[in-house]
């Protein structure tokens, strides 16, 4: 998957100019890192300074769904998350908020 993702950013689409202009505008932000991930974790730590995050916890406290308003909207939801996720590992989805009738949750 994360080599799916750095065909995205090829040089071919310009992707490799827009992460070098990137990296002038954000200094924290290593495009090599990047370029070098193997993993999702590895991938998120080498992009969180671009988004602001001086540490990747932060970009997945951040991200967490826990900060996603799901109970205001009675509009049914069905929410797919993986057992080994990693921002929002299936026990985040306990509790009585999960059980209204307009939430559906699936674990993979």
């Amino acid at each position: 998957m994360i080599d799916m993702w750095k065909e995205v950013i090829s040089d071919s689409n310009g992707g490799m100019e827009r992460l070098r202009d990137l990296a002038k505008s954000c200094p924290a932000f290593d495009v090599n890192r990047l370029l070098q991930a193997s993993t999702f974790r590895e991938w998120d730590i080498a992009c969180a300074p671009a988004y602001g995050f001086t540490t990747v916890e932060e970009l997945y406290a951040q991200a967490d769904v826990l900060n996603v308003s799901l109970f205001e909207y009675q509009v049914p939801t069905l929410l797919i998350n993986a057992a080994d996720d990693i921002i929002t590992p299936p026990s985040r989805f306990q509790g009585a908020e999960y059980s209204q009738r307009h939430l559906a949750l699936a674990t993979t």
